[in-house]
C-alpha cells in the first residue's frame, strides 16, 4: 500500500540541511553527501531548520516520529522534493498488515482483540436470563434469539465469569447473522495492526491473526467469520452451564 502526501510548498533546501547537520555535528564538513543522504537527515529526533521555535515547527518532532512508527510496521518512506516547487512524501506499507480499530477484551489473563466493524453492541446480561436449546446458551435480545460462545470454552482458559452472576457479553455480527461472545471484561479501544500467524495458530477456529499492543505484548485477533460459521455448524456446543 503506498501513500503519497504532496505540498506546493518551497521544496526542502539541502544546504540549509547540510549546514544545520553540521551543527549539530552529524555531518562532516568537506564531506560529499547525496540527495537521499541529505533527506536522512530531517527524519532524526531533534532536526529542524527553522529558525524560531512556534506550536507546530522548529521543535524537532515529527519526522522521528513517523520514521520510528514506519520501522515497526516494516514500511518504508521516500521524499521527492523540488527546490522551490514542492515535496512529496511516499509512504510504503506492507499489504500483508492491515490497521483497524478493534475492541480489548479479556479473558482469563489473555487479551483478544475483535475487530470493530464486526461489533454490533455490548452489554451486562443477568446469568438467569440465559436458556439452554440442545445444547446451546442463548440470551433472548429484543426480539432476536442471541447464542451465546463463551471464549473461555473455545480457547479452553480459565475464566471468572464462571462465578459471576451478571456477564459481559459482546454481540458480533455479519451480515444477518449475530453471536453474543461471553468475556470477562472490557479493556477499551485501539488501533491495532494485524499481522500473519504461523502455520500451528491458523489451524486454530476463531483466529484471524496477531496484533502487538502499546507495550510490546502480543495478542490474537479474533476472527468473527470463522466463530459465526462455527456457531452456525453447531461444531461449538457448551459445557459452560454443566460447571456453573
Amino acid at each position: 500500500v503506498a501513500i503519497e502526501v504532496v505540498d506546493d510548498g518551497r521544496g526542502i533546501d539541502l544546504e540549509r540541511v547540510y549546514q544545520k547537520a553540521l551543527q549539530k555535528g552529524i555531518a562532516q564538513k568537506g564531506k560529499t553527501y547525496s540527495q537521499q543522504e541529505l533527506l536522512n537527515f530531517i527524519f532524526l529526533p531533534g532536526f529542524s531548520t527553522a529558525s524560531c521555535v512556534t506550536e507546530v515547527s522548529g521543535r524537532g518532532v515529527g519526522l522521528d516520529v513517523v520514521s520510528k512508527n514506519l520501522a515497526r510496521l516494516n514500511g518504508m518512506v521516500d521524499i521527492e522534493t523540488i527546490p522551490g516547487k514542492s515535496t512529496k512524501f511516499i509512504i510504503t506499507l506492507p499489504i500483508t498488515m492491515v490497521i483497524i480499530k478493534a475492541l480489548i477484551i479479556r479473558v482469563g489473563n489473555e487479551l483478544y482483540a475483535i475487530p470493530l466493524n464486526a461489533v454490533s453492541e455490548s452489554l451486562m446480561i443477568d446469568r438467569r436470563v440465559i436458556k439452554t436449546i440442545e445444547q446451546r446458551e442463548v440470551v433472548q435480545l429484543r426480539s432476536h434469539t442471541l447464542s451465546l460462545l463463551h471464549l473461555s470454552d473455545i480457547f479452553s482458559l480459565p475464566s471468572k465469569e464462571q462465578k459471576e452472576e451478571r456477564l459481559y457479553v459482546i454481540v458480533v455480527g455479519l451480515a444477518e447473522k449475530r453471536i453474543g461472545l461471553v468475556v470477562d471484561s472490557i479493556e477499551g479501544q485501539q488501533e491495532i495492526v494485524i499481522k500473519s500467524i504461523g502455520e500451528t495458530l491458523k489451524a486454530v477456529p476463531g483466529i484471524a491473526g496477531a496484533t502487538e499492543l502499546g507495550n510490546r505484548k502480543v495478542i490474537l485477533v479474533l476472527d468473527v467469520g470463522a466463530l459465526i460459521e462455527e456457531a452456525t455448524r453447531g461444531k461449538i456446543l457448551k459445557e459452560h452451564h454443566k460447571s456453573s
